[in-house]
């Protein structure tokens, strides 16, 4: 066996490839950008913190779930 393993070449789903595209655009759009994870928030505590960042941020802000 040679010194070089080969590559493994995977298939990158294409929902995948949209979300990076849109989070390209959306950076490139924007000056300022939030990611978070918000895995394991209760679902009413998550509604009340978007109704708060909505209702201060609303002409300037893009919110999206994924």
């Amino acid at each position: 066996m040679s010194a070089l393993a080969t590559a493994t070449v995977r298939k990158i789903p294409e929902w995948k490839r949209k979300e990076v595209e849109e989070l390209k655009q959306l950076i490139q759009k924007y000056p300022v950008i939030a990611i978070a994870k918000l895995e394991g928030v209760p679902t009413a505590q998550l509604q009340k913190i978007r109704k708060k960042i909505y209702e201060k941020f609303r002409d300037h802000i893009v919110m999206r779930v994924s």
